[in-house]
């Protein structure tokens, strides 16, 4: 409900009309990664470029993890994962970010597994992954290239943690009596 009637956009010039554009995609699939956010506690929002339009990934906690946080909470480091399954071998892509301030590394390592066994391969064995780059650096990068959207609930596991929680974490021992009722009826 929260994303029905949401409206908003970005005016005033050319760049803010194309920058539009972009934007207008992320509102309307805001219902989409609000209920994501909602189930795992928060998502990640990572704008990309596609040819000439810019792209936003809406990442779910289970394919990130957080590497660094700057003094003010937020995130300044992250890992991305992205997997490709191909028969019984498991290719995954490590996109790595860490932001200083100023400065913007982007780090991209490829891994091949089969077995158990995981070693690192070239982006190159990849076809997906052929054209990237295994490393940039961004100067004069403001704040970091990717936003994370999270529920306002505090994680109880890690009350330190500034990444949230579900929308039902304290429900837990509610949902456990309302089996234990359920099973009782039965």
């Amino acid at each position: 409900l929260v994303t029905l009637e949401l409206s908003s956009r970005i005016h005033g010039s050319q760049r803010a009309d194309f920058l539009d554009k972009s934007y207008a995609e992320v509102i309307k699939n805001a219902r989409n990664f609000c209920e994501i956010a909602c189930a795992l506690g928060g998502v990640m929002l990572k704008p990309y470029l596609d040819g000439d339009r810019i792209i936003t990934a809406f990442i779910p906690a289970d394919a990130f993890e957080v590497t660094r946080f700057c003094g003010d909470g937020k995130i300044c480091g992250v890992k991305f994962f992205q997997t490709i399954k191909e028969d019984n071998i498991i290719f995954t892509k490590c996109e790595e970010h860490e932001w200083d301030g100023d400065s913007y590394l982007i780090t991209n390592r490829a891994y091949k597994s089969r077995g158990g066994k995981e070693k690192q391969i070239s982006l190159q064995e990849v076809e997906q992954w052929a054209d990237i780059e295994p490393s940039v650096r961004l100067e004069g990068v403001k704040t970091p290239l990717f936003s994370y959207f999270k529920m306002p609930f505090i994680d109880q596991s890690d009350i330190t943690s500034a990444l949230g929680a579900p929308i039902f974490a304290r429900a837990g021992r509610l949902m456990d009596d309302a089996q234990k009722q359920y099973e009782r009826i039965l």
